[in-house]
């Protein structure tokens, strides 16, 4: 689904609107189905907007190296 229809798979999985730009910003992070999946695992509750703020969180760390 989500290969299909990206933007309608994260609004199903996170149980939200998604919108263009939302899944922009995501894509931008580096969203995946594969993250969305993982998040939700860690954290069933996790809103989408939470989810791109953690990923921007792990880039910002691979990129200054902590």
């Amino acid at each position: 689904m989500y290969a299909a229809n990206p933007i309608e798979a994260l609004s199903v999985y996170f149980l939200e609107s998604v919108d263009i730009h939302l899944y922009w910003e995501w894509a931008g992070v580096g969203g995946s189905c594969e993250k969305a999946i993982q998040y939700k695992q860690e954290e069933p509750e996790m809103p989408l907007i939470q989810a791109i703020e953690k990923a921007e969180d792990e880039v910002d760390r691979y990129v200054s190296g902590y």
